[in-house]
């Protein structure tokens, strides 16, 4: 299987319309490195093999995390593999999952931009019919928009705006990133001065990318709210946009009608999931107590929304379907 993966990996006959493929050299090291379990045989492989039902005829069904395999360290690889199962896990969880340190996951992160996967995934994505129009921003200390440390916060905002300008290559319409916190963060104007130097940073890039940056609403109140509102409204250009968090609107800010109001001409898109008003469960609606008929109305009426997203914990297909359902009336 091997001697013919290679073989189908180097062979072009372009008169026939025969393309080399490294489809099946990925599906052998999968494998072999990945403790995957796919069904290895020859005929698979064949140039006019066309059965549609098969996991390895010429457009297989490969696992998620099955990038370029062939580029990659063992250690890239068992990388690939967690934040595959994880997409939100974030360098100290995968230092706890590799026993790796955190100067080591930091190269092994810098060396995966390097293989330029994100073209690759776009490469992927369009041969399966899938669209990517949102992408949620890094997080956390540092990378959320405020940061104390101001040299910190100069170094991230770098790296956002590398990851923008490699957005482009998925078509992505708008980049979700949150506010952040800190131990000043009910000083609230303080805050924003941070917040928005690095607006100021960004949203340059995400004009030359055709990217709306859009910020998310958190644990505010209405006060705070109305500063969010007030510091998107501030800049004219239609990259400055407002992600609307529809369970953090009703667990922290207590009145989704009210929030979504006050943000209304800036939201681009949302965050879509369900709490009963207490805490931020994200679940998929019906899992708490926010009236859908009503959100999804006033959602749909919003002026410059490019698209909705669900954010359940959930992942599940009838999470989905749920999502659905209310979103289509």
């Amino acid at each position: 299987y091997f001697r013919n993966a290679l073989v189908r990996a180097n062979y072009n006959d372009l008169q026939k319309g025969i393309h080399s493929t490294t489809k099946f050299l990925e599906l052998f090291f999968a494998n072999l490195l990945l403790g995957t379990n796919h069904d290895l045989k020859n005929r698979y492989m064949h140039v006019d093999f066309v059965e549609e039902n098969t996991s390895q005829s010429i457009n297989p069904k490969v696992s998620k995390y099955q990038f370029d395999t062939l580029d990659c360290t063992l250690e890239e690889l068992a990388v690939l593999e967690l934040v595959a199962k994880n997409p939100t896990m974030k360098q100290q969880e995968l230092v706890e999952a590799t026993g790796k340190s955190i100067a080591t996951i930091k190269r092994i992160m810098k060396s995966l931009q390097n293989k330029n996967y994100i073209r690759q995934m776009a490469l992927r994505l369009r041969d399966a019919g899938l669209v990517t129009p949102a992408c949620h921003a890094f997080w956390g200390p540092g990378y959320d928009l405020f940061c104390e440390e101001e040299s910190l916060r100069r170094k991230n905002m770098e790296e956002h705006r590398v990851f923008l300008k490699e957005l482009t290559e998925l078509q992505v319409k708008t980049y979700t990133i949150h506010l952040g916190s800190g131990p000043d963060r009910d000083k609230a104007l303080a805050c924003y001065d941070s917040i928005r130097r690095s607006v100021d940073d960004l949203l340059p890039c995400c004009e030359e990318c055709s990217i709306v940056l859009a910020m998310e609403n958190g644990d505010d109140s209405m006060e705070t709210l109305q500063l969010l509102a007030d510091l998107a409204e501030s800049y004219d250009s239609p990259y400055a946009g407002i992600c609307f968090d529809t369970g953090h609107a009703h667990c922290y800010t207590k009145d989704w009608e009210k929030a979504l109001e006050k943000l209304r001409p800036r939201i681009a898109t949302c965050h879509m999931h369900d709490n009963y008003g207490a805490f931020d469960d994200h679940n998929p609606p019906g899992e708490g107590t926010l009236p859908w008929k009503d959100l999804i109305r006033e959602l749909k009426a919003c002026p410059a929304m490019e698209h909705a997203e669900t954010e359940s914990g959930n992942y599940g297909k009838e999470s989905w379907e749920k999502f659905c359902t209310v979103w289509n009336g």
